[in-house]
């Protein structure tokens, strides 16, 4: 089996987009690569991730990377229920080699029936 993923886009205007990711263990393992944005999907590599909110089962984290020829952590994820924002320093900007303009999902601790949520804000640039 495979645990259960889903990615969807709640906004995608000219400035700005947000991204809602669920993920639910089924005790397959751990989640790795999940594409949580796709430059296709907001139409642009270039921008900056402004807010972060999360939620996590105990014992579990994560974290997002920014895709590239040499992959950076854009932000990892602790075991709790928050959010940061970024937009107060400038954003979150992309510090991959190479970077592809996707941001992609791995989790550590995910097990059968532990969930979590994040929710990326991102500004186009």
């Amino acid at each position: 089996m495979a645990n259960a993923t889903k990615v969807s886009i709640m906004e995608n205007g000219p400035r700005f987009f947000t991204t809602y990711v669920t993920v639910t263990g089924d005790g397959s393992g751990e989640v790795t690569g999940l594409k949580v944005i796709d430059h296709t999907d907001v139409g642009t590599i270039k921008f900056r991730i402004d807010r972060v909110y999360w939620s996590h089962a105990p014992g579990m984290t994560s974290k997002i990377i920014w895709d590239g020829s040499t992959s950076v952590v854009a932000w990892q994820f602790p075991e709790n229920v928050d959010d940061f924002n970024f937009a107060k320093i400038g954003g979150l900007h992309n510090q991959a080699t190479a970077p592809t303009g996707d941001v992609t999902y791995t989790t550590s601790g995910l097990s059968a029936g532990k969930s979590a949520t994040i929710v990326i804000h991102g500004r186009k640039q």
